[in-house]
């Protein structure tokens, strides 16, 4: 990586960060992300809209149960309003870079699901 270039991050990037440092330097340095879950296509045209939208505002989309499933799987739309706080956030950002300009990647998070899978993969 070329340690001049300027590096850009979303927030989504930092969480991704958090998740599993390995996943985010294998996305970021190399272009090899994770597999996208089921559901991430609505969430991400629901993160879209928010973003141009609203600010500090979470969205969930959950199953209701309650008006039945006769042709499609019913959605209901929860949207809470929350407080932020980007005091912390120059320094994650400084510690993602200084992540990205390293030549050897770091270890999966024991929490990571894709990790966890490679770990159990690399057995057989």
């Amino acid at each position: 990586m070329n340690n001049n270039k300027p590096i850009q991050l979303s927030p989504n990037s930092l969480n991704l960060y958090f998740e599993c440092p390995l996943c985010f330097w294998l996305e970021k340095r190399m272009g090899i992300k994770r597999p996208q879950p089921y559901p991430y296509s609505l969430n991400a045209a629901v993160d879209l809209l928010l973003k141009t939208v609203r600010k500090g505002c979470l969205a969930f989309y959950v199953v209701d149960k309650e008006s039945g499933f006769i042709d499609r799987l019913p959605f209901k739309k929860e949207i809470h309003v929350i407080d932020t706080d980007p005091s912390y956030v120059q320094e994650i950002f400084e510690e993602a870079v200084g992540l990205l300009r390293k030549d050897i990647p770091p270890l999966h998070s024991p929490d990571c699901q894709y990790g966890q899978w490679l770990k159990e993969v690399s057995k057989f």
